[in-house]
């Protein structure tokens, strides 16, 4: 059982921080591809039902290149982290204080889901539990 989609969910983003050679990183990227995979079904299915959804926004930041030391300072030692923003305007660029959810190190493809779900959620909706 998980919560089943709302008929309007806003622009969600998801911004992963990595770096090469990074293990942790890797199993990362291909959770949050294989979220991204299963949104884009749902999404399919959604536009048949007639269903609105303004989809989800991916980007990864190497916080080892020289314009991200910033960050490279931040999560040095904590990558991968996973921003889950929404509502943030073209070209805006995730901060540390915007992300509404972050996700650490190990996380699954559900987790992301779930995530996503919450930060996508307008203030007082309920979640309705349904079988998929």
């Amino acid at each position: 059982m998980h919560a089943t989609l709302r008929l309007f969910r806003p622009m969600v983003r998801l911004t992963l921080f990595t770096r090469s050679n990074c293990g942790l990183c890797d199993t990362a990227k291909a959770n949050v591809g294989e979220y991204l995979k299963l949104q884009q079904q749902q999404q399919k299915q959604q536009q048949q039902q007639q269903q609105q959804h303004k989809g989800t926004e991916y980007s990864e930041v190497d916080i080892m290149t020289p314009e991200n030391q910033n960050w490279r300072q931040i999560y040095d030692f904590d990558v991968p982290v996973l921003h889950i923003d929404r509502d943030l305007k073209p070209n805006e660029i995730t901060t540390i204080y915007s992300a509404k959810k972050k996700l650490f190190h190990r996380f699954t493809a559900e987790e992301v889901r779930d995530a996503v779900d919450v930060v996508g959620m307008d203030e007082g909706e309920e979640v309705v539990e349904g079988k998929s």
